[in-house]
């Protein structure tokens, strides 16, 4: 006997339901099997939660760059040749200068990238001015771009007084809030790896409630890697993705370095810019974020230029082409690229992953507890 006159949205539905499975049950409201008022309200949740899912299924992935606050005109070995061999498009300028700040903050902000880490000497060293130049020029020009100082192992010779260190960079944080990097409602405070600074093999760092205390390097216990690139085969890299987080770099060359006395080794990779470490490292990067498995990208790095890292517009030494701002504009792409996509959080299911067992479990548990009313 049939329960209706099929409509033909029935004949289709049922049609593929038999094509597809064995056995179809046909659950009518009508014969007494389910009530249309409990399916109505089963499904109204399932609704409600379908933008939670989706809602909870992206993430932004945070770009950001090393910048470094150390050079100087009026010191003799700022920059000093042979040391340095690439020349910036801005001129051997002066970090401290509010013009020169103001054009590489405007540079930066047209990467798209979203924070800097500033490295940082001491208090009423030269870098501790330049920084406080950023912090200024950031504030009067609002920019979108957020900043962090990246404390360096400055005196390893003796002990770091860690409460003029936090004293400083608190001071920083209060004059400009808006404009500083934050997680966990705190301004983020970074320190690179020393062995006096931050410990040796473990980390022995004394930490400062006003912050998220972070830490850089290569040592096992750092939360962000600075670089894992190396030419030295006796170099070991970090597991990859290293914790939430991962770094790309253009280039590495310290051979001057070595050349000059300053380095007792040397590691060179993509000297020529020829080899595509850049661009590997990007895709290895892009192809993480997409998997959800990072969610900090930082580039080493704007400007060292001992180690040939920089990506800030430059006339290159040894780089095949003649284009100052080659290596710019391929991070601007790539930025662009990841900040466009909509990249999953792989721990919170899918929508369909999620709710279809759970619609399947309430109508059943609904049918059955219809058919026992009956």
């Amino acid at each position: 006997m049939e329960m209706y006159s099929p409509s033909a949205l029935f004949g289709k539905a049922h049609g593929y339901a038999t094509r597809h499975h064995d056995s179809v049950a046909i659950l009518s409201a009508k014969h007494g099997l389910l009530l249309p008022d409990e399916i109505i309200s089963i499904l109204l949740v399932c609704l409600m939660l379908i933008p939670i899912a989706h809602a909870s299924a992206s993430t932004h992935v945070n770009v950001g760059v090393f910048v470094y606050t150390w050079y100087n005109p009026s010191s003799p070995i700022s920059w000093q040749y042979p040391k340095i061999v690439d020349k910036p498009i801005l001129g051997f300028y002066d970090s401290s200068n509010p013009k020169v700040v103001a054009t590489q903050i405007e540079q930066i902000e047209g990467l798209g990238i979203d924070f800097v880490m500033l490295n940082w000497l001491g208090k009423g060293t030269f870098s501790d001015e330049a920084v406080g130049t950023w912090y200024q020029v950031a504030k009067s020009r609002s920019t979108q771009l957020k900043l962090s100082i990246m404390v360096e192992p400055y005196d390893e010779e003796h002990a770091y007084n860690y409460s003029e260190i936090y004293d400083r960079a608190y001071a920083l944080f209060q004059a400009d809030p808006i404009q500083s990097l934050t997680t966990n409602s705190k301004p983020v405070i970074f320190f690179y790896n020393g062995a006096t600074l931050t410990g040796e093999a473990a980390r022995t760092l004394p930490l400062d409630d006003r912050f998220d205390v972070m830490t850089v390097g290569h040592r096992a216990y750092v939360d962000f890697w600075y670089d894992d690139i190396r030419g030295n085969p006796d170099y070991v890299p970090p597991r990859i993705p290293y914790r939430d987080q991962i770094s790309v770099l253009p280039r590495f060359d310290d051979y001057w370095q070595w050349e000059t006395g300053l380095r007792d080794h040397v590691d060179v990779v993509d000297r020529y810019l020829t080899e595509g470490l850049y661009r590997s490292q990007w895709d290895r990067a892009m192809d993480l974020a997409s998997k959800g498995l990072v969610i900090w990208i930082t580039i080493a790095t704007w400007n060292e230029y001992s180690e040939r890292t920089e990506i800030e517009p430059h006339y290159d030494n040894t780089a095949y082409t003649t284009d100052p701002y080659y290596l710019y504009n391929l991070t601007k792409q790539y930025v662009a690229v990841l900040h466009a996509q909509l990249l999953p959080v792989p721990e919170f299911p899918e929508f369909p992953t999620l709710l279809m067992p759970l619609m399947v479990t309430l109508v059943l548990v609904l049918l059955i507890k219809r058919r026992q009313t009956l």
